[in-house]
């Protein structure tokens, strides 16, 4: 029988400040094939067909991992979803979605039909479940989802948390508790609405965040509350310094509707970063269009990092690595991704946003309609392959891979909020 060998690829990138998980440290990152191989001060070209890149001094940092993409197929829609391109041009190397199963359908099929529907997608990608839709879901299916699938999380809307409040998902969250699978519950139509200033709302809101808080007392699930905007969300997530509850909270520091009271911010990203179960929220992608030919301009937009840093001619080394750790490493340690995913080291997946926070390598002019990336990326590494803005990339060009999760997820104590 003939052996197959298969040839190692390799890519160089030199002279850039690598944003690790300990320190900023200016050197070369060496990859083969899909994987980082090697990250040091100066690395020698391993041979001569390896492909090599000066980064130029700009700034290599991990991919953003996106974990509310909505690219399924639908009913409304055969093609895959343009929010594809919106997640690409933040610097997004890993996409989730959610998995609505019918009342009358089959579990396990909307799997199978998810994974083939998705084929071929840029990046590599996973799932949530619809919680919403699992009252009717065997605990047996569930098991399934979870076991042979690697589907760790389910996905709640803010609409339909009386599901969970009145019982019908209590198998739900016995087993989410039991295997520590995480439920993520939205909350961005509260900010969204246009009564949010008004206290009753506010007040009507707050009553029943407490009463989910009362559930994770009661079952020890793990929950993550996306989207989180105000300080007293915080103070009702974490009222208690050195907490073990599994409570968690994605933040948006970006917050488009004025009439939220106490809306959080950038000066807020230290204390934030105190407490080890917050993390940043990805970017939203509202507006995007079904048609995923049509590329959408993006070239004079920023991303979510200069939208953090905005026009910083000097970008502090420990305020940089503690932003990543809050988009990249705590997600893929909650989404059971970690080490795979959310870091640069080696062993990782090749999964690099190239950034460049100064200087724009490019100019757009309006209505090019071909600026894949944000104005300050220059190119993103996603699975070891290198995406720049002038090229057309199509979901037919680079095929991701279904990526298995864990549950494992670890409890931090929680910290005591500064004022």
């Amino acid at each position: 029988m003939a052996t197959t060998i298969q040839i190692m690829k390799y890519l160089l990138l030199k002279n850039g400040q690598i944003a690790t998980q300990n320190k900023l440290i200016h050197g070369d990152i060496l990859i083969g094939n899909n994987r980082i191989m090697e990250i040091a001060r100066s690395i020698r070209i391993p041979s001569p067909d390896a492909m090599v890149i000066d980064v130029g001094e700009k700034f290599l940092l991990p991919g953003l991992l996106h974990y509310n993409c909505p690219f399924l197929k639908t009913e409304e829609s055969e093609q895959l979803s343009s929010t594809i391109y919106m997640a690409l041009s933040h610097g997004s190397t890993f996409l989730m979605d959610t998995i609505r199963v019918k009342k009358e359908g089959n579990f396990r099929d909307a799997i199978e039909q998810a994974r083939e529907g998705c084929k071929p997608i840029v990046t590599d990608y996973g799932f949530h479940l619809g919680a919403s839709a699992c009252t009717k879901v065997s605990l047996r299916d569930l098991n399934y989802g979870f076991i042979h699938e690697g589907i760790t999380s389910y996905y709640v809307k803010w609409k339909h948390i009386e599901k969970i409040k009145d019982g019908q998902l209590d198998h739900l969250l016995t087993l989410a508790a039991r295997l520590k699978l995480l439920i993520v519950c939205e909350t961005n139509s509260i900010k969204q609405s246009l009564i949010a200033n008004r206290p009753e709302f506010i007040k009507t809101y707050f009553d029943k965040l407490r009463n989910l808080l009362a559930i994770v007392n009661s079952t020890g699930c793990p929950f993550l509350f996306t989207d989180i905007a105000m300080e007293q969300e915080l103070e009702v997530l974490f009222p208690e310094p050195n907490s073990n509850l599994p409570v968690f909270a994605s933040v948006n520091l970006n917050c488009s509707n004025e009439l939220v009271p106490g809306r959080l911010g950038i000066p807020h990203l230290t204390t934030l970063h105190e407490n080890p179960n917050i993390s940043l929220a990805p970017p939203n992608l509202i507006g995007s269009e079904p048609d995923f030919n049509v590329y959408i301009e993006h070239g004079k937009s920023p991303s979510f990092l200069l939208n953090i840093f905005s026009t910083q001619k000097n970008i502090n080394p420990l305020t940089l690595n503690m932003v990543c750790e809050m988009y990249a490493t705590r997600p893929a340690r909650l989404f059971g991704l970690y080490p795979q995913k959310g870091t640069l080291e080696p062993g990782a997946d090749a999964d690099i946003i190239i950034w460049n926070p100064i200087e724009p390598d490019r100019s757009k002019t309006s209505g090019s309609n071909t600026s894949l990336l944000r104005k300050d990326i220059s190119a993103l590494i996603i699975n070891g392959n290198v995406i720049t803005d002038d090229q057309l990339t199509a979901p037919s060009r680079l095929c991701g891979r279904f990526i298995q999760r864990s549950s494992v997820i670890q409890i931090n104590p929680i910290v005591a909020q500064k004022s």
